[in-house]
């Protein structure tokens, strides 16, 4: 989230819109774009014999957190019958469709629909899929959009900790996107640490710093290895933490509530020392074991929120739902007096089923000056 009057959220949705119910006859598959276009089609079709999907696939590049990317797709009909699809199935939880259940393809024939990503706010590879199952015995086709959610300082990899959760320690390059030289703050709560030989007094446009997860208190709350930096644009980069704390065992108390964040982290970016800034967080339904089924209404009626943090002050101003799976919670975020600086805290929101935290992250600051 970045300072502005209100702060919002921003989570990754896919979302398929249907163009036409079909269009028999029709042999045009989707012009192919132009070689070197960001989001071109990354490999051949895809098809389960009796469906055609052209594109199969985009690969978005480099992409801004919060921003939409629209592409189309094309299903052709290669048999010599009508195929009727069932259903567009999200197989993630930031994924939507609209409903697509019923359209038939008549044989030979295409259907349209175009897929919007949406990308979270937070950095790092974003694969968003949709499963099409069509009614009779023909195999789903799984369409996929995916994109590198890139700040203005970008981390390689943009994550800390192993792919298997069981590395503890290592290095992460970051680089400002813009060439534009900074220094780094902080680093995982701490002055940032850099291999042998790589420290520098001098702004520059990348650096190598090392991580150490031990370093984290109460790792399963914080999933979150912060940087922060003087860079106008990129004053806080989030990583997240790889571990086996951090992953699906952390926030077990989800399944009890029936809601979790749905981002685990708020981050306002620059605050400037002394103001107050608003801004939003949402929470969503959660309850797999039910299949979704909501059997704790209150779920949603939120009772209060605070910081965990004597240098940062949460103020609730009221809380609404935006839909019957989620509810948007406006709130007011002021440094302590005389607090400058990177600013990490823990926020807690309690709701009529339970409470839950979430790191907020701030650089305390005036710009720097050109």
């Amino acid at each position: 989230m970045r300072p502005m009057n209100i702060h919002t959220s921003i989570p990754c949705t896919l979302v398929l819109l249907s163009l036409v119910t079909a269009h028999a006859g029709t042999n045009d598959a989707t012009p192919a774009p132009e070689a070197g276009q960001q989001g071109v089609p990354s490999s051949t079709a895809r098809s389960n014999g009796s469906v055609l999907a052209d594109p199969g696939r985009y690969d978005l590049g480099d992409i801004e957190p919060g921003s939409e990317h629209s592409r189309e797709f094309l299903l052709r009909n290669l048999t010599q019958a009508p195929v009727r699809v069932k259903a567009a199935i999200p197989t993630c939880r930031c994924t939507t469709t609209t409903d697509i259940s019923g359209n038939v393809i008549p044989a030979g024939g295409t259907l349209p629909f175009t897929a919007i990503l949406t990308a979270p706010t937070t950095p790092g590879v974003k694969n968003a899929k949709v499963q099409i199952t069509f009614d009779g015995n023909a195999r789903p086709l799984v369409l996929e959009i995916e994109g590198d959610v890139t700040m203005p300082i970008k981390a390689t990899p943009p994550y800390v900790g192993g792919p298997k959760g069981d590395q503890m320690s290592g290095l992460v390059t970051i680089r400002s996107i813009d060439r534009r030289p900074f220094r780094v703050l902080a680093s995982g709560g701490a002055p940032p640490v850099f291999p042998q030989g790589d420290a520098s007094e001098q702004p520059r446009d990348s650096y190598t710093l090392r991580w150490d997860i031990a370093r984290i208190r109460d790792l399963p709350r914080h999933i979150w290895w912060v940087v922060f930096t003087d860079h106008p644009d990129c004053p806080v980069l989030p990583l997240r933490i790889r571990n086996a704390a951090t992953g699906s065992r952390a926030d077990m108390e989800r399944y009890e509530r029936h809601w979790r964040f749905d981002e685990s982290l708020v981050n306002a970016q620059r605050i400037a020392p002394g103001e107050s800034v608003t801004l939003e967080l949402v929470i969503k339904h959660y309850n797999p074991r039910a299949r979704g089924a909501v059997q704790k209404p209150s779920w949603g009626v939120v009772k209060s929120l605070r910081s965990r943090s004597t240098d940062l002050d949460l103020r609730l101003v009221g809380s609404s739902p935006s839909s019957a799976e989620e509810v948007r919670v406006t709130f007011t975020a002021t440094p302590a007096p005389g607090r400058t600086g990177p600013l990490e805290a823990l926020l807690e929101l309690e709701t009529e089923t339970g409470s839950a935290t979430c790191q907020f992250l701030a650089l305390v600051g005036e710009p720097a000056s050109e």
